[in-house]
Parts: structure tokens; C-alpha cells; sequence
């Protein structure tokens, strides 16, 4: 008799044991996260290939040239009066109101020089924040259609050429470090950019005036 309680004891045990350990496994598995979707996107191809980036940075173009005239004119002025100003006699009548004259243009140029960087500095800071907030919503868009939870930036920038500490900043700079096609939706994104924009119409509002165009892979368009 005692022994068939004592059966019946460790097989109560072994019950319940079983019971905890399903219990556990069961809110484990509530409780774990879902899997994650990942994708990529190469922010430096969807900048340069985007339609509005290429429209601005043409007409970008044509004011560099316009602003690069405006310059040399005030230059070559400074230049003239300096010549006229060596010619002349520190004695004379004339070399006081062309130095006067010499000095006045060569703040002149200055200013110029000194505002016009400014204004580009502002615009294309304008521009560029303009555009990176379209891509994110664009981004946002792409991913949530196609059930994506995260994206990240894939850097393909290349290293080769670079110094050494150029090439320790890339390194610990560069976010995704493999990846496979399939998960690459940067030509969706630069797709539905370029369709977006070409619905809304080109603006001719912007004026944005730069001497260069960021996110070039480590290079820059100058003036």
C-alpha cells in the first residue's frame, strides 16, 4: 500500500513538472519578439539619381558660372587699379584717389566673396535637409509596403586610394557590412522619388546656389 503511494506520489511530481516546463515554454514564446525584417537602402545612389537633385544641381551650374563672371569683373578691376597705382607717383594727385578707389573695390570684392559663400552655405543646407526629409517619408513608404520593420543606410563607398586614417573613418563609419540583393530596395525608393516628383511637377521656386553636392562618395562637384 505504501508503495503504490509512493507511485502515485512521484507521478504526481513528474505531472506537474511536465505541466511547468509546457507553462514556461508557452510564455516563452508569448513573450519573445517577433522576427525582424531588415532592408537597405544606398542614400548616396537615391541622392545622386534622384530627378530634383539633378535639376537643381544644373541650374546650379549655370548661377556658378554667372557668380564666377560677377567675380572676375570686380578682380580684374582690383587688378587695373593696382597696376594704375604702381605706375603713379606717391606725390601725385592721382594717387590718392586711386588708392581711395583701390581700397574701396577690394572691400567690395571681399564682401561679395564673404556674403556670396554665406548665402550658398544657407540655401543648400536648406536644400539638402529638404531633400533627406523626402527620402526618409519615401523610405517609410517602400518599407512599410513591402513589410519591412527596419532599414539601414548601406554604405558602398569605396576605400581603395584612401590614407590610413581616411580608411579607419570609413570603416567605423560604415553601418551594414553584409547584405543580400534581395533585400536592397534602393532603386524602389529612388523609383517612387522620381515618380512623386515628376506628379508634383519640376519647382521653379527653389534657388539654392552651392560650389558643391554632398553625399558624392567622398567626392565633391566645385565650382
Amino acid at each position: 500500500m505504501k508503495k503504490n503511494v509512493s507511485y502515485l506520489f512521484m507521478f504526481v511530481v513528474v505531472m506537474a513538472a511536465v505541466v511547468w516546463f509546457a507553462g514556461s515554454g508557452n510564455a516563452a514564446q508569448k513573450n519573445s519578439p517577433m522576427p525582424t525584417k531588415a532592408a537597405v537602402v544606398d542614400i548616396v545612389k537615391v541622392f545622386n539619381d534622384y530627378q530634383r537633385t539633378k535639376e537643381i544641381n544644373e541650374r546650379l551650374n549655370k548661377e556658378q558660372v554667372e557668380l564666377q563672371n560677377q567675380r572676375k569683373q570686380k578682380i580684374d578691376r582690383v587688378e587695373a587699379l593696382k597696376a594704375q597705382l604702381d605706375s603713379l607717383h606717391p606725390d601725385s594727385k592721382d594717387y590718392y584717389q586711386r588708392e581711395k578707389e583701390l581700397l574701396e573695390r577690394s572691400i567690395e570684392l571681399k564682401n561679395f566673396t564673404d556674403i556670396k559663400a554665406e548665402e550658398i552655405k544657407r540655401e543648400f543646407r536648406v536644400m539638402t535637409e529638404d531633400i533627406y526629409g523626402e527620402m526618409l517619408k519615401t523610405i517609410e513608404s517602400v518599407a512599410k509596403d513591402a513589410g519591412y520593420d527596419l532599414v539601414l543606410y548601406l554604405d558602398l563607398t569605396d576605400i581603395h586610394g584612401d590614407n590610413f586614417p581616411a580608411l579607419l573613418e570609413k570603416i567605423r563609419e560604415r553601418k551594414v557590412l553584409y547584405s543580400t540583393k534581395e533585400i536592397d530596395i534602393t532603386q524602389n525608393v529612388l523609383e517612387a522619388l522620381n515618380q512623386n516628383y515628376k506628379l508634383k511637377g519640376s519647382s521653379s521656386s527653389e534657388s539654392p546656389k552651392s560650389e558643391e553636392t554632398p553625399l558624392k562618395s567622398g567626392k565633391t562637384r566645385r565650382k
